[in-house]
């Protein structure tokens, strides 16, 4: 489903060059639930960024949902659906407003059906009328997920889900996760810091540092490796 090889993205000012991701190797089974683990600027952005063909890699490819993220952009963008760090939303516009301009740039067939049955998923039904500068962070996250699914795509790409959520909203944000991944067998890459929530849903962690992939494993392997024993 995803397969990268030596995914290297290198930032370049003047003279000066940073190094966000280096000689990355992924592979992504079809359903798998995978958490980007990793301190800011471990490279877990720029991982997302490489391989929804926001950024072009410096070095190396990808292929996403069998598409080349370099030949084949369009293709691997109708392949995904991105919650990124950044809404990108209409704040003096409603949230079904928002959803319907979003949902015809993809395309979406029976719209106004598949709006509904995800407001009703994400308990969003009620406020849907109501302007998104209105909207609570935890609500924007929800409308921000719902976006990122209204085409239906078969891999999610969640960029820090639980960034700047109180501790109640980060809960009931990965209940509804736990629900979204069990029920539709997506494959789902979500990138965070947030061990505690990220380990209940992933099937897999892989530790970036530094741009650098470090540990690629399951979160009980991992728990096991590094647990300090007194």
């Amino acid at each position: 489903m995803i397969l990268a090889k030596h995914l290297t993205k290198i930032y370049r000012s003047g003279s000066n060059e940073v190094i966000g991701l280096s000689d990355l190797d992924l592979n992504i089974e079809s359903g798998e639930i995978v958490g980007l683990l990793g301190p800011n600027g471990a490279g877990k952005t720029t991982t997302i960024n490489l391989l929804t063909t926001i950024l072009r890699p410096t070095q190396g490819g990808a292929l996403v949902n069998g598409y080349d993220i370099l030949q084949e952009p369009i293709e691997v963008r109708a392949s995904i659906g991105l919650a990124g760090d950044t809404p990108g939303f209409y704040n003096r516009l409603t949230a079904y407003d928002n959803l319907w301009f979003f949902g015809n740039l993809y395309d979406v067939k029976d719209l106004r059906s598949r709006i509904r049955e995800l407001a009703v998923l994400f308990n969003l039904e009620d406020v849907l009328d109501r302007k998104v500068g209105a909207y609570s962070k935890g609500m924007t996250q929800k409308l921000l997920l719902m976006k990122a699914m209204l085409h239906d795509p078969p891999i999610l790409f969640l960029d820090e889900p639980w960034s700047g959520l109180s501790p109640l909203a980060q809960k009931e944000l990965r209940e509804l996760l736990e629900q979204i991944t069990t029920k539709e067998k997506r494959t789902v890459i979500i990138s965070t810091h947030n061990l505690a929530q990220a380990e209940r849903l992933v099937d897999r962690l892989i530790i970036l540092n530094k741009g650098q992939k470090i540990e690629d494993s399951t979160p009980e392997k991992l728990r096991e490796k590094f647990l300090v024993h007194p």
